[in-house]
């Protein structure tokens, strides 16, 4: 019987997933995983894909990747096929080491990125082992450059703490109402909005120029709203209301 043809994400992300045949051990010790993520980090930067998140469990992986030109396919074969040579090499054993083909999940908008983000980082915490053991979540808390691009979900928060907390914690919301700075209550948004930009239909800024939009959401997150209020009130994404702010204007 013919396979099923993988689901295509329209980003290009996938919530990608390995597990070892029968549900057993694909690392035996922390050489192995150290083996694992520096095959990884080969095959990221030879297939150039991108990798936001990865959790090494005793039987499975999980990988938050977007691909590049090269599939998703062939990046994951890579990556299974060299450690399963290490692996049988070290251990005098013979056959299949992972079980069928990875998993792949299309992300195809902001919403459902952040929510895989963090269960992927939590993993860990929901078998009853040490909380982030063998996560990206560490490339996150270091400045240092790793295997992950941590630039693209840094882009979703205002503020390197804000991610760490939002893995640490329930959701987004909880977190958010963590910045002291902000007292604007959810009801007086769109009186905020008017005052700052003059428009009163907010719905109007998502179609203006690039340029303007990017000062209007500069102004925004200027005067006290969070990210998650412009988003609501406008219709623009998280991640376009970051991006716009960090944007230069035209010359």
């Amino acid at each position: 019987m013919a396979r099923a043809q993988r689901r295509r994400s329209e980003t290009g992300i996938y919530h990608s997933m390995v597990r070892g045949i029968d549900k057993r051990p694909i690392f035996d010790c922390d050489e192995d995983r150290r083996f694992f993520l520096k095959r990884l980090g080969k095959y990221r930067e030879e297939c150039r894909m991108d990798i936001y998140a990865y959790c090494l469990m005793h039987n499975h992986v999980h990988l938050l990747v977007k691909e590049s030109d090269i599939p998703l396919g062939r990046f994951m074969a890579k990556l299974e096929t060299s450690y399963a040579l290490y692996y049988n090499k070290k251990y005098g054993r013979v056959g299949h080491l992972f079980q069928n083909r990875f998993k792949s999940e299309p992300v195809e908008d902001d919403g459902y990125l952040l929510t895989v983000f963090r269960y992927i980082h939590q993993n860990p915490y929901r078998s009853g082992l040490n909380p982030f053991s063998w996560t990206s979540y560490h490339e996150y808390e270091s400045s240092e450059p790793g295997i992950v691009d941590t630039g693209y979900m840094f882009a979703l928060f205002s503020h390197r703490e804000y991610l760490l907390r939002y893995l640490q914690h329930k959701g987004l919301e909880e977190v958010e109402e963590l910045d002291t700075e902000k007292k604007i209550p959810d009801s007086e948004v769109l009186q905020k909005i008017n005052h700052v930009t003059g428009i009163q239909n907010c719905s109007h800024i998502k179609g203006l120029p690039l340029d303007t939009r990017a000062r209007i959401l500069k102004d925004l997150r200027q005067s006290g709203l969070l990210i998650r209020q412009i988003e609501q009130a406008t219709g623009i994404s998280r991640c376009s209301i970051d991006r716009a702010c960090k944007r230069k204007a035209s010359m």
